[in-house]
């Protein structure tokens, strides 16, 4: 074996094999900290980038789901309104039916003609102001220059995390109107014109009927697609975690391993640093003191 007295290569070895895995060993206590495998790039370069993707889907998902949230309640809306207009209906039809009867003097016949007017009217302000965050729903679209151009009638609304993701609606106008049901078409002064109105009133009831199933049919579709999104969003926050989690029984007994290897490695360089002491012994010196601390 030789010996330098300039220079102690085998402390020099031992130094740089104790500084990495001293390096080693604080990663493995920062993992152990964090709680993760995968705390920057360099851990895993792939890993790394397929979890900040799948983080960035995991987000998207979660907007998806409140705008199916909102979509679903703004549908929600809609539906109670139609609903409201349909028992209307149903009362305008039962005073139409009594309007069409015999017995009836002119005061009654002009009573119920002036209901008829008014249940017209409150189904017309249903149509028309029913509104959900300044759209206005059931009114065609009527108003869509004073809401930003929304159409009530038709629109579009993104249901996913990506842009393919659309769905389109459409919710009937249920104004008066649109019904069928103003005020010249609700004329009960004689037999034959209640028989008219019945129909008419009969038709738009069909009509508001019809569009209340569309609207509880979108309302299935959006609940379906939330439920999906939820899925989704569960199974990739799973992936991600599955990929980016640290297996803290490994990585502890990694830690264990490396803290050895830093005790052992401790003490072979003050095995080495005393290998020094040799050379001395050869030249006939006998150490000092001070040079035991110093060579130590």
């Amino acid at each position: 074996m030789s010996l330098w007295i300039a220079s102690n290569p085998a402390a020099y070895r031992i130094w740089a094999y104790l500084t990495q895995n001293a390096t080693a060993e604080a990663n493995t206590e920062a993992h152990l900290a964090t709680g993760l495998r995968i705390m920057n790039s360099s851990d895993d370069v792939a890993g790394m980038a397929i979890s900040q993707r799948l983080q960035a889907q995991i987000g998207g998902l979660g907007e998806a789901q409140q705008n199916v949230q909102e979509l679903t309640n703004m549908i929600q809306t809609a539906e109670g309104a139609v609903q409201t207009i349909v028992a209307t209906l149903g009362s305008m039809n039962t005073l139409a039916v009594q309007a069409a009867g015999s017995g009836l003097s002119s005061t009654e016949i002009s009573t119920i003609q002036q209901e008829l007017y008014t249940y017209a009217q409150q189904i017309n302000n249903t149509g028309t102001f029913t509104s959900f965050n300044g759209h206005e729903l059931l009114d065609g679209g009527a108003n869509a220059a004073n809401d930003g151009g929304f159409s009530a009638f038709l629109f579009t609304a993104l249901v996913g995390a990506n842009p393919s993701d659309q769905m389109t609606f459409s919710i009937g106008t249920m104004t008066a109107a649109a019904l069928g049901i103003l005020n010249t078409q609700l004329s009960v002064s004689t037999a034959s014109l209640a028989c008219q109105t019945i129909l008419n009133i009969q038709s738009a009831t069909n009509l508001a009927i019809a569009q209340e199933g569309q609207l509880g049919a979108y309302v299935n579709v959006l609940n379906a697609q939330l439920s999906v999104l939820t899925v989704q969003s569960s199974n990739m926050s799973a992936a991600n975690a599955d990929l980016t989690n640290l297996d803290v029984a490994q990585a502890s007994i990694q830690l264990a391993g490396e803290q050895l290897i830093t005790q052992s490695a401790t003490a072979m360089l003050a095995q080495a640093n005393q290998s020094s002491f040799g050379l001395l012994s050869l030249l006939g010196i006998s150490p000092s003191s001070s040079t035991s601390s110093a060579l130590g």
